[in-house]
Parts: structure tokens; sequence; C-alpha cells
């Protein structure tokens, strides 16, 4: 018999989007899953639907708590699975009937496996370039290159006991950038696919469309300054924490120029400045990386907005 594999739902208030969601698990090609959903103190029928689903099919385990974030709905659902397997599906999104099977028929000895993923509504698929490689170059990919498809959380199948000492930040926006180079660090092998398996539904009032750049950008380099701490002992890691601090610079800066934010360029062109040679000695800095840098520190910044200007 096939392992036993629990799909985590989060739902708070999406009454609107929850029986797609769960239509989608329920009828799902791999038939031993075990379904926990959390209703995150939802005031419209959110949890009317939970009770419905869990009536209707003995897979389904239904928790009502009160509001207190994704991640403590998360962390609850991994604290009440039950499967060898766990994968999060947010309760106004959905996934192809296929998506667990096909993901379970890729793992072979792989820890995760990574799918693509769709825009909803519309048509634009995010595609991973297949692959399989060891937990720390998946790691020190999601560091170095940050891909959503490598942080998000939702488009992943996992060993459940990656999870046994990690939980996703309380009080959080964007908790997969917190998490995820967690997860991929303790894996001994990571596969990637390319099939777009999961339907990402973008609505106006949802978390990551009402948070602003700044706001992203903010926790992004929260992200990369923890995934430094984190990785101390680890020069490998470290080093590929370092970049994903550097691209947060550059996010920064481009943001700035580009008029998408407010804010002094100064205070990362001086940090470029200060850190320069340091980074031009990490072993994960790229020519262009090292371009861009000297272009940031001459003229205080200014041949650097001149050449992010020309480029857009």
């Amino acid at each position: 018999m096939k392992p036993k594999i629990s799909i985590l739902v989060a739902a708070y208030n999406v009454a609107e989007y929850l029986d797609q969601c769960l239509k989608s698990i329920i009828g799902q090609t791999y038939q031993n899953l075990e379904v926990v959903i959390v209703d995150d103190g939802s005031t419209d029928a959110t949890g009317a639907i939970c009770d419905h689903y869990k009536k209707s099919d003995k897979r389904v385990k239904v928790i009502h708590q009160t509001n207190a974030g994704l991640s403590a709905a998360r962390n609850v659902g991994l604290k009440t699975a039950t499967g060898d397997f766990v994968a999060f599906v947010d309760g106004d999104d959905f996934i192809k009937p296929n998506m667990v099977e096909k993901l379970y028929d890729n793992l072979a000895d792989a820890d995760i496996v990574i799918c693509g993923y769709q825009i909803f509504p519309g048509s634009k698929n995010i595609l991973p370039e297949p692959k399989i490689y060891s937990g720390e170059d998946a790691t020190i990919d999601l560091l170095t290159n940050q891909e959503d498809y490598m942080v998000v959380s939702w488009n992943k199948l996992y060993k459940r006991e990656l999870f046994n000492d990690i939980e996703f930040p309380l009080g959080k926006k964007h908790e997969d950038n917190l998490t995820t180079y967690k997860v991929l660090a303790k894996a001994k092998k990571v596969a990637r696919i390319s099939d777009p398996l999961y339907y990402y539904v973008q609505r106006q009032n949802s978390i990551m469309q009402t948070i602003s750049v700044s706001e992203h950008l903010d926790i992004k380099m929260e992200a990369s300054l923890e995934a430094k701490e984190h990785f101390a002992s680890d020069p490998k890691l470290f080093a590929a924490a370092e970049i994903a601090e550097l691209l947060t610079v550059f996010a920064f800066l481009n943001n700035i120029i580009s008029g998408k934010m407010s804010g002094d360029t100064v205070k990362y062109t001086d940090w470029l400045t200060e850190n320069k040679q340091r980074l031009f000695k990490n072993q994960f800095i790229t020519t262009k990386l090292k371009t861009y840098i000297n272009l940031a520190t001459k003229g205080g910044g200014a041949f650097y907005r001149v050449f992010r200007k020309i480029k857009h």
C-alpha cells in the first residue's frame, strides 16, 4: 500500500474559494490521503464548508481555532498530520487532479519534490527546470537565485520528518521566506519537475497582494540575515546567504530608482562600498553582480542609477 500523505489546508475567510480548493484535493488520483483543514477563526462560511467536507469524507480532519495567522494554522496542521509525507495547499488555491500522485511518483529517494505552478486567473506558467540535487545545493539555489518556485511552500511534497524541529514563524507575512531554506537544508536529496500542478490564485485582498514592495523587501532582508545566522557554522551555506543579502540590497536600490518605493539609495550604496572586498571573495559571486557592485560604488551610485534607468 502506498504511504499516507497529509494535505494541510490553512483557511481564513475563503468561503468563495474553499469549495473549489477542497474538491480538487478530495478528487486526487492518489487515494491514501489525510486532509487536515485548519479554519483560522473565519467569520464567513469557511468553517461550515470545512465541516461539510469532514462529514462527507472520512479522510478529512477539521480544526477550528481563534484567528492566529497563516503560520499558526500551518503549525497546527503539522502537529495534527499523521502522514509520512506532507503538502500545503492554501484555502484559496486549488490543484490538478494528479498533483499528489505525480509528486509522489517523482519522489524516488528524494526527501522533497518541487513542481511548477500556474497563476490563476490567466495562463502564466512558472516552470522549474527538471533537476535532482542535494539538499545543500537546493538551499544554495534558493538563496543565490531567489526564484519564487523555490521559496514558496505550497508547490512541494515533503517527508514529514523534515518539520520535526521547524515551525513557521508566528506573526510574519511571507513566512515561506523564513522557513523553506531551513527545510531544504535538512533534505538529503531534492527533485524538481516542470509540470504546473498547482493553481496559485491571485485575489485582490490576499496577503500577497496587499503587502507593499518595501514590506516585502524588509522580509527578504530579514530572511537573508536570519539565514546567515542559521548557517553561521557552515561556510558554504553562509556564503550563499550573503548573496541573498546582496540581492536584496540591489532589490531595494532598483525599486527606489524606479520609483516603486521611497527611500535613500545612499544607505545601500554605502553598504556595498563597505562590503565590496568581502563580497568579491564570496564563492558564489557572479561577474554580473561584480559589475553591478562596481557601478553602484562609483560616483556615489550615480553610474548605477543611470544604468538602471537606461535598462528600464
